[in-house]
């Protein structure tokens, strides 16, 4: 993602409203004081709102406007995360109102954004993604998720990334909704997503993961059980023991018995 534009600033509308015309980036608008709205060619007048948030897509005819005098944080991006897509092609545009906690993140980011566009340096792309990133996460965060569907090719990528940062985590032991997260979609929808692309339940899948780690640490047989126990994500020795003797029917010692080791 390539950031174009990112400014801050005072405008008074009642002196320079902002015509319409056709935008070729995605914007993100943001009112912090006073109150604006969008205006669009074909459709009635939409009522001025503090404190909230728009996100625009290239191709869309609108201006802004509003009462009188209003600080608005813009930013105009070449692409944004398919995710935030797939709210938007359900909708045209996006509104979101803000809290006053949600309201105070949201600037602190377009800080982020607007510092870095104006003055780059090397780090300055990986801040502004992970402004963006936030941004559109606390976005997210105001909307129910769980209905939209993404391609076969993103559902396995998003699977994929799902069990490269559990096997990076295992020995944290996390949970179901805790992988989840990582990917962005809600507990519910990643076991129907996970069940769809692995033929598999999420729990049981990160067991075998679990299983083949401590395998390969066994057949190693530089570390203890402890040390296994805690690599893999148990507990204790014992909760290590009897895990493994409940899926493979061995204790790690008849196991690599059973190997002529």
């Amino acid at each position: 993602m390539i950031i174009r534009y990112a400014r801050s600033g005072f405008r008074d509308f009642n002196k320079d409203e902002v015509p319409i015309n056709s935008r070729t980036s995605w914007e993100l608008y943001l009112v912090s004081e006073g109150s604006v709205a969008p205006v669009f060619p074909d459709l009635d007048d939409q009522s001025c709102q503090e404190s909230t948030i728009w996100v625009m897509p290239p191709g869309l005819s609108y201006g802004w406007k509003g009462p009188g005098l209003a600080r608005r944080h813009v930013a105009h991006f070449t692409t944004i995360p398919n995710t935030l897509k797939a709210i938007l092609s359900e909708r045209g545009y996006i509104s979101c109102r803000l809290n006053p906690e949600e309201l105070e993140q949201m600037l602190d980011y377009f800080s982020i954004l607007e510092e870095n566009c104006l003055d780059s340096h090397f780090l300055s792309p990986l801040k502004i993604e992970k402004g963006l990133i936030e941004m559109i996460l606390l976005l997210l965060s105001k909307f129910d998720t769980s209905s939209f569907e993404i391609s076969h090719k993103e559902e396995e990528l998003c699977i994929t990334q799902a069990c490269e940062w559990y096997i990076n985590n295992m020995n944290k032991a996390p949970t179901m909704e805790q992988v989840a997260e990582k990917v962005h979609i809600s507990g519910g929808h990643f076991r129907r997503l996970f069940k769809k692309v692995r033929k598999q339940a999420p729990l049981a899948y990160f067991m075998e993961l679990r299983m083949n780690r401590a395998k390969a640490l066994l057949l190693d047989g530089r570390m203890p059980s402890e040390g296994i126990a805690r690599e893999c994500g148990f507990a204790s020795a014992s909760a290590f023991f009897r895990s493994f003797k409940k899926n493979l029917n061995s204790t790690p010692k008849e196991w690599l018995q059973a190997l002529n080791l």
